[in-house]
């Protein structure tokens, strides 16, 4: 079966599920609403009807040029990368229930460097039901996905295409508050296959809890203190080091959650995480752990998004006993006029592993973007970024400058 049949197929069966009975999504359903999703009078799509449902197909046809894509220190190579991405949204909506199911695709082709080519894919849905004080919610998603060669663990051999991934993902949410008080509970599972066989080192399932607990200390403010574990069974006994790469990590995080009036969104949390390591060469250690990501509303057509994160990640580099990775972000997007929105972002990713002569690099990225909306179908996209490492090992470091410009299509 091609991959064109594949996607079609879970397509099928993705609208079959929201419409009958969907479970969860990529996006829960109670996350802040983009500002490109925003209305738009005059420039709304048309979408589709489907019973009680909504139905957005739409699509991208785009050109990239990149001047570094293989992600080298030296030696680097530029193509041009063409994408098509076709994508559809089914939405419903009711006074206690919202559901919502995304498909789509992503088709890359280089113009000189057709090693690279890549196809993915996938689906995502999500229910949240809310009654009185309770509130009940799921998420699933799959990707068939690839490798990116900016990935830390990316393979040095350059002659290999990049590793296709299925990746499996699903989680259940239940929140109480009566009042004041409240508490979370939250229970999820992810799946990750390296389709090439060299690769099976690196498949993967992961398990997670945490319970939250939770006191309103002002309007649209709760302090919160949480417990989480998280559990990491690799497929292999052992990788291509020889190392046991299973890992239990549990700890504890304080810190607030905010919904005050559609304006500030968002949760962060700051704590200790203990991880230990099945392989007995492995030293079980405690780190700072980190968490969150909050959205500042200071103006309808405005949105300024913050996100960190510091933890313990899965590593199979040879001499590493374990990573940490420390990121932080901060995107603003803004409508400019009623059909000219833009949005600007910066990152930085702090990667340290143990052992390995204390390998560690920092990955510096930034963007700027815009699209002009022609009319309630067409509108044009420009977008620009840069990314730079700096490592201890030359070998680890690269930047690279990428320029595109795509077409949007929207029923």
């Amino acid at each position: 079966m091609t991959w064109a049949a594949r996607l079609l197929s879970a397509l099928a069966a993705g609208t079959a599920a929201i419409l009958i009975a969907p479970a969860a999504q990529a996006q829960r359903a109670d996350e802040d609403e983009p500002i490109s999703e925003l209305p738009r009078p005059g420039y709304e799509p048309r979408n589709l009807r489907i019973g009680t449902a909504i139905l957005s197909p739409e699509a991208e046809f785009g050109a990239t040029y990149d001047d570094n894509i293989f992600a080298t220190a030296t030696a680097a190579d530029d193509d041009v990368v063409f994408r098509l991405a076709p994508r559809a949204r089914l939405t419903q909506q009711t006074p206690h229930l919202n559901l919502r199911m995304d498909a789509y695709a992503s088709i890359l082709r280089y113009a000189e460097n057709g090693s690279e080519d890549t196809e993915s894919y996938g689906i995502s849905s999500s229910a949240q039901y809310r009654r009185d004080v309770h509130t009940l919610s799921g998420t699933f998603r799959y990707d068939r996905s690839f490798e990116r060669r900016t990935d830390p663990e990316a393979d040095f051999n350059l002659a290999r295409p990049p590793s296709e991934i299925d990746l499996a993902s699903a989680e259940l949410r239940y929140a109480y508050r009566p009042g004041r008080f409240g508490v979370q509970l939250s229970a999820g599972a992810d799946k990750a296959n390296y389709l090439p066989q060299v690769d099976a080192d690196r498949d993967q399932t992961s398990y997670r809890g945490a319970v939250r607990a939770f006191i309103e200390v002002s309007g649209g403010m709760d302090a919160f203190v949480e417990g989480f574990a998280t559990k990491r069974d690799a497929r292999t006994p052992v990788d291509r080091n020889g190392v046991d790469r299973d890992a239990s990590t549990y700890g504890g995080n304080v810190g607030v959650q905010l919904d005050i009036a559609d304006r500030v969104k968002g949760d962060i949390g700051l704590g200790v995480f203990r991880a230990e390591y099945q392989d007995p060469t492995i030293t079980d250690r405690t780190g700072f752990s980190a968490s969150g990501r909050i959205v500042w509303r200071p103006r309808v057509r405005t949105a300024i998004t913050g996100q960190v994160f510091s933890g313990d990640v899965a590593t199979i580099r040879g001499g590493a006993s374990s990573r940490t990775d420390t990121s932080a972000s901060l995107r603003v997007d803004q409508e400019v006029r009623h059909n000219l929105l833009m949005h600007a972002q910066l990152g930085v990713l702090d990667t340290k592993y143990r052992g390995l002569n204390g390998r560690n690099m920092t990955t510096l990225s930034g963007g700027v973007g815009a699209e002009y909306l022609i009319n309630r179908s067409l509108s044009v996209k420009v977008d620009a970024s840069y990314m730079d490492r700096s490592a201890n090992q030359v070998t680890d470091e690269f930047n690279k400058f990428r320029l595109g410009v795509a077409l949007r299509v929207r029923y």
